[in-house]
């Protein structure tokens, strides 16, 4: 009249599945631990260059700056001139300040 052994044995059968299920995923835990495994490097890596990226365009932008300097390098004649061109600059303009405006009159031509 009680259906006790189909009810254990459905029982039994849902702890079965409920093994297989967890030892899957188990499997696919560790299955994608692996697979993604190059991604948590990468990751670390960009980590990593954010971390000294400032440091690293420092040393690139000297090390262009020298690299051109090295490559490029100006005549004797020309090196002389840009080292005193920014000083004559400023004083050609220190002169162009105080000079008169044009259409001002002085005080003995009128």
């Amino acid at each position: 009249m009680y259906p006790h052994v189909e009810l254990t044995e459905l029982a039994r059968a849902k702890a079965e599945v409920r093994q297989s299920i967890a030892g899957r995923r188990r499997e696919s835990a560790e299955v994608l631990a692996v697979a993604t495994q190059p991604l948590v490097w990468l990751d670390a890596g960009l980590r990593l260059g954010r971390r000294f990226a400032p440091l690293v365009q420092g040393a690139a932008w000297t090390l262009g700056a020298v690299a051109l300097h090295a490559l490029f390098r100006p005549p004797k004649m020309i090196r002389g001139w840009l080292r005193w061109a920014p000083a004559v600059i400023r004083a050609l303009l220190a002169l162009r300040g105080l000079r008169r405006p044009r259409g001002a009159r002085t005080a003995v031509g009128g």
